[in-house]
């Protein structure tokens, strides 16, 4: 639900320059907008400043200058069923303010199937925003704070399936089964890439590259081992022209009679899950069902590296062995962090874990260097994420219910530990399927406490 409030303005130094009056104004309203919204008329060109807060919630700030002559601000990081306070006030060119236009509203309650979900949260993340991918009676994008409410959401028609951020700061959201949407703060569609354009859905992962463009997993059908093979592409896309481009190919640089996992089957080969830009712009790809992790080179002709599984580049150490991983990510040229689902361990154990892994460029071993564990273990088959942040923290995600996929544990939980494996925050998430993954943000579109 919209919030639209009527507001006035005017200048409280008679001999300071004119600042432009906002003048009272009432927005178009979006009942399925589930963000609250101030709408403001402009006499001129100015810079507006929101301040806003409730009893539970500590002041954000957000400062925009608008260039049109009616404008709507989002409350964003607010609380369903919550009455705040806010402040606007516009400023001059020479950094004078107006008089503040103070107010109050109540936020509308979240709808039913998303109050439906549960959030538990206990200690302090780092950052003040998780973002979840959740797939419930409710799918969709769940924006929840460091005491696990919901402060934003987005809601998609099939899962939720990875998310990126552009330079501008816009969301790009991969809907399983209709395609890419890129997302303002406001929740506006900006760009569309439908699934139909390509013949096949993106899944898996979306990313932004340094040029700004997308890039995006679909699958891709192709001869061998005697039938048809469902393998992986890797694509570019260029919201703002529609231009698309296939970049690369399973088919191009592996090969299905060698590279060919325990679990895979013409109808799913590889089953690629996740994509990363490493520090020379080199491409970190990730196949689920081989078990490995392939960098692939900037060039996109040649292979670097491969970790694990079938022709591994390195020997990987008996206690760093994975097989299912999910999020991998270079922290350097020579360290690599992802989520291990733990699938066939060579002990039997099933449990899953963050892992840190060494490269040895002269060896060619992969050493482990860092785990996280919860206690007791919790065994997530499928899904999962991580994310380390720069105070050396790392967020470890568990994606799946119990419910819904055999041998799972649960429960679904988000930890943030520190590098000697202490939980300073944890979130858990009730009554969905699965939440495909955590990413967190400082922000949702650059609000921030008051200065």
């Amino acid at each position: 639900m919209i919030v639209a409030v009527l507001i006035a303005m005017g200048c409280t130094e008679p001999n300071a320059p004119a600042i432009p009056p906002i003048r009272p104004s009432i927005s178009s309203i979006d009942s399925l907008d589930p963000i609250p919204v101030l709408a403001v008329t402009l006499a001129a060109p100015t810079t507006l400043q929101l301040i806003y807060w409730s009893d539970s919630t500590a002041k954000l700030e957000i400062t925009v200058a608008v260039d049109s002559a009616s404008v709507t601000i989002p409350l964003l990081r607010a609380r369903a069923n919550t009455r705040y306070w806010y402040q606007l006030r516009s400023i001059s060119a020479g950094g004078l303010s107006s008089a503040p236009v103070t107010g109050k509203l109540t936020t509308a309650a979240l709808p039913a199937d998303l109050a439906q979900l549960s959030f538990t949260a206990t200690g302090t993340p780092t950052d003040p925003v998780t973002m979840l991918e959740v797939n419930a009676t409710f799918k969709g994008f769940v924006a929840v704070d460091a005491q696990g409410q919901v402060v934003w959401y987005w809601r998609t028609t099939g899962p939720p399936q990875a998310l990126t951020r552009r330079a501008n700061g816009n969301f790009v959201f991969n809907d399983l089964g209709t395609g890419l949407f890129e997302v303002a703060a406001d929740g506006e569609i900006v760009h569309h890439l439908d699934a139909s354009t390509i013949g096949t859905p993106p899944h898996h992962d979306v990313i932004a590259t340094p040029q700004n463009t997308i890039l995006f997993i679909a699958h891709e059908d192709g001869a061998g081992r005697g039938t048809t093979l469902t393998g992986d592409a890797i694509w570019e896309w260029v919201p703002e022209t529609g231009a698309l481009t296939k970049r690369w190919t399973t088919f191009g640089a592996l090969d299905p009679a060698v590279d060919w996992g325990s679990r895979s089957k013409p109808s799913d080969w590889v089953h690629a899950n996740a994509l990363a830009i490493g520090p020379h712009g080199n491409i970190i790809f990730s196949m689920y069902l081989l078990g490995q992790i392939i960098s692939i080179a900037p060039d996109w002709h040649s292979l670097e590296w491969r970790l694990g599984g079938i022709g591994s580049t390195y020997t990987v150490d008996a206690d760093a062995a994975f097989d299912g991983q999910h999020n991998p990510q270079l922290l350097s040229a020579t360290d690599i962090i992802f989520f291990d689902n733990g699938l066939n361990r060579a002990d039997g154990a099933q449990y899953s874990r963050g892992l840190e892994m060494t490269l040895d460029t002269v060896t060619h071993i992969a050493h482990r260097a860092w785990q996280f564990r919860p206690s007791p273990d919790i065994f997530a088959p499928i899904i999962g994420s991580i994310h380390r942040f720069e105070n050396g923290n790392t967020l470890v995600h568990f994606g799946v219910s119990p419910v819904v996929y055999q041998g799972a544990t649960g429960p679904i939980v988000t930890y943030e530990v520190t590098s000697g494996g202490q939980v300073v925050w944890s979130l858990t998430t009730g009554n969905a399927k699965t939440v495909y993954r955590a990413t967190p943000l400082t922000a949702i579109g650059g609000e921030k406490p008051p200065q």
